[in-house]
């Protein structure tokens, strides 16, 4: 398990890296959003070195539950809803056009940071699930 929590901590690192990219950018420097978007895929693979089966479980829920969020997203800034998904975080260029708003605020990040965030988080309750089963389990071996 201590392998595992160290992938998923690792993993916790290069997300750090990657929204510190993705802020200096100031959403006009695409290189930098490039970037962080690679290293967001970087770190939602990562944990694969640790606990690679939950890891795995856990890519498949992620897509399975992100594409739908894109989904509504899309539509949302398509038909302009008025929902939190329309919203762009401060400082995003008020001309952005539809298309590439919606790639920077709707689909990039539900398909890398949300991925990312679901994978690692994922892992590290499911490291400490299995540490307290453990504990538990030897706790009831030893009495």
């Amino acid at each position: 398990m201590a392998k595992a929590a160290g992938f998923a901590f690792l993993g916790l690192l290069v997300v750090a890296g990657s929204i510190a990219l993705f802020l200096g950018s100031k959403f006009t420097n695409f290189a930098m959003i490039a970037a962080g978007g690679a290293l967001m895929v970087v770190a939602m693979l990562i944990p694969l070195g640790g606990w690679r089966e939950l890891t795995k479980t856990l890519l498949a829920y992620a897509f399975l539950a992100r594409i739908p969020v894109a989904t509504v997203n899309f539509l949302s800034l398509r038909g302009s809803w008025g929902t939190h998904y329309e919203g762009a975080p401060p400082g995003f260029p008020a001309d952005t056009p539809f298309w590439t708003k919606y790639f920077l605020i709707g689909l990039a990040p539900q398909v890398t940071a949300w991925i990312a965030f679901t994978v690692i988080v994922g892992s590290l309750f499911g490291i400490a699930a299995v540490a307290i089963l453990r504990r538990k389990q030897s706790a009831a071996a030893t009495s």
